[in-house]
């Protein structure tokens, strides 16, 4: 588990609930056909999850307060707060960033495979990006949707209206 600084630590922390409605009702907890993602088990509150993407904003010098934030594929393998696996749809979502990864070499656009850690529950409980390996530019990223089940949430307003995001592809937050 990467060590956080206090303040990505309180982020971390005032960002669980949305995370945790964004995953409740936006994730579809159907089966998809295999997608370039995966999660990997560390200790049973925490997971983490390997995901191709486009990044769409980037902390800069002129920005420094922007969050990274990437849209992903989705990720079929996702599980909630539970341990149930829900899966993760396509969106666009804010990675707060662990110390150590530096963003400088990267662009809005830019094609990446991010490693990012969940924790569900206790004083670390959170998201944040680990790795960001770039990935080549003629790489094809495939957005399509996670299946929907007959009893989905609809996903399309789940309560979080908060537009900062950029590109949702059909989310609000």
């Amino acid at each position: 588990m990467p060590s956080f600084s206090r303040k990505t630590a309180c982020l971390l922390a005032n960002s669980a609930f949305c995370l945790s409605l964004i995953f409740s009702t936006g994730c579809s907890d159907s089966t998809a056909p295999s997608a370039p993602s995966s999660a990997e088990s560390t200790p049973s509150n925490t997971k983490i999850y390997v995901v191709r993407g486009v990044i769409s904003n980037l902390p800069t010098p002129e920005k420094p307060a922007a969050e990274l934030s990437i849209k992903h594929e989705a990720i079929p393998d996702f599980v909630d707060s539970e341990g149930k696996t829900v899966g993760m749809d396509v969106m666009t979502m804010p990675f707060p960033v662990a110390e150590g990864l530096d963003l400088a070499e990267f662009s809005v656009d830019d094609k990446v495979e991010v490693t990012f850690v969940v924790t569900w529950g206790g004083d670390n409980q959170g998201w944040a990006a680990t790795e960001l390996p770039p990935l080549p530019i003629d790489t094809e990223l495939d957005f399509t949707p996670l299946p929907k089940s007959q009893d989905h949430h609809n996903h399309h307003d789940h309560g979080h209206h908060d537009h900062s995001h950029g590109d949702h592809s059909g989310h609000q937050h």
